[in-house]
Parts: C-alpha cells; structure tokens; sequence
C-alpha cells in the first residue's frame, strides 16, 4: 500500500514542477527524480534536463552535471542568450558611442575610417565593422 505524503504539486513561471510534502518542505521534482533513481558518482551538484524542458522530469531526460556545464547547456541549447551590446558587462562601447560611431563613420577616411575610428575608441577594427554593419549592438538604432 502506498501512502501519499505529499499536499500538492505546483508549477512555477520559470517551468520548473514543485511539490510540497510533509506540510513545510518544498521540492523540486526533477531533483527528487535525479536523487532517487540517477546515480552521481562524480557527486555532482545540479540535474539538468537534457531537453531543455523543465516540465519533462523522466529519468532518461536528466542528469547530474556541474554548474558550468548547466550553464554551458543553457546556452548551447537556446533557454538563454549571451547578453549583447551594453547589456554585455564586457562591452566597451557606450550607447553613444555606437550611434556616433554610425553617424560619423565614413569607408576607408583617413580620419573617420575603420581604423581611425579603433583607435580613437579603444577597440578593434572588426569591432568598429560589426557595430557600423549592425552586427552588434542591433539593438540601438
């Protein structure tokens, strides 16, 4: 006889199945799935869904996997983005800068030319031909 210990199961924005169980310990149950039937010799610390899909907690379609690979997955397999333009903490080039860049650039000028223009503002010649080709930082206009 099986007993049901647990008060109801509940889905949160993001995809990812919750369960409540003995009235104040909530669980994911991807996690209990992976804890329960899928060995991690390599103790590692989250479960990934191979598919992508955060409701789709079969056994077969889990695995234990380290935070860089989860991460790595999610990238590889398009649940996230890397953050373009500005939004990358990486960027160099500033909102304005861009839309000056775009203004001012003129092909091959000796003062408003790709070259001029990477070394007026810090950053590479195939850096200057994304941003005036609309490459990168599509999204400012």
């Amino acid at each position: 006889m099986v007993i049901k210990r647990y008060y109801h199961q509940m889905k949160l924005q993001n995809g990812y199945k919750l369960i409540k169980l003995f009235k104040s310990k909530t669980c994911s149950i991807h996690r209990l799935v992976a804890e329960t039937f899928i060995e991690n010799p390599e103790n590692k610390p989250e479960v990934n869904h191979k598919d992508s899909n955060r409701a789709n907690n079969s056994v077969n379609n889990l695995e234990w996997v380290t935070k860089s690979e989860n991460i790595q997955h999610s990238y590889t397999y398009g649940n996230k983005k890397a953050p373009e333009g500005t939004a990358n903490g990486k960027a160099i080039l500033s909102e304005e800068d861009v839309r000056e860049l775009r203004s001012i650039y003129i092909p091959h000028d000796k003062e408003f030319g790709m070259k001029a223009l990477a070394k007026k503002y810090g950053v590479s010649e195939p850096t200057i031909n994304r941003v005036v080709h609309y490459r990168s930082y599509k999204n400012i206009k």
